[in-house]
């Protein structure tokens, strides 16, 4: 996500995740802690499936409040999102 950061291009983020061996619980509490040490500051759209995915989103409920990261459980939902994100950063 650093490097996504630093690029001057990239408006919004869209992470997909389907968790197998890393659970999407762990996956989640590292994006909440990369935005809470501010190494991430761009708008994130996250798609998760698969392993933990229950307690990963009850904690992102809870915690993403506040921060530029929105949750989709669907691809097609979640793209479309982060491409409205990236269109109206562009135009600010």
């Amino acid at each position: 996500m650093d490097i996504l950061q630093k690029d001057p291009d990239v408006k919004a983020i869209f992470c997909n995740f389907f968790a197998g061996i890393t659970t999407n619980e762990v996956i989640i509490k590292a994006i909440i802690d990369a935005y809470d040490q501010e190494i991430v500051t761009k708008p994130s759209v996250i798609r998760m499936k698969g392993r933990e995915m229950e307690f990963a989103l009850e904690y992102a409920s809870k915690n993403v409040k506040g921060l530029p990261i929105e949750i989709c459980q669907e691809f097609d939902e979640a793209a479309k999102r982060a491409v409205e994100l990236a269109s109206e950063c562009k135009n600010m």
